[in-house]
């Protein structure tokens, strides 16, 4: 078996402010959030131990929180 030296981290900037689409990342693709996209493909990873998103809006946070994965860590 394979030893793991370090973690593996997973950065997701999602900013409040967009030209074309304001809160593009929350809006709902497929009856889901955009960003549960990225969440999704992040979280379900082996390899990622830690997916951070970084963010200035707090409309996106609380989408954020309810994703509810113990990887999933919100800053900003």
């Amino acid at each position: 078996m394979k030893s793991k030296v370090g973690r593996t981290v997973v950065f997701i900037p999602a900013r409040c402010g967009s030209k074309s689409i304001p809160l593009k990342n929350i809006k709902l693709i497929n009856g889901r959030p955009l960003i549960y996209w990225a969440l999704d493909a992040a979280v379900n990873c082996t390899e990622v131990d830690r997916v951070i998103v970084s963010t200035d809006c707090e409309d996106i946070r609380k989408v954020v929180l309810n994703y509810n994965s113990d990887k999933v860590l919100v800053i900003g």
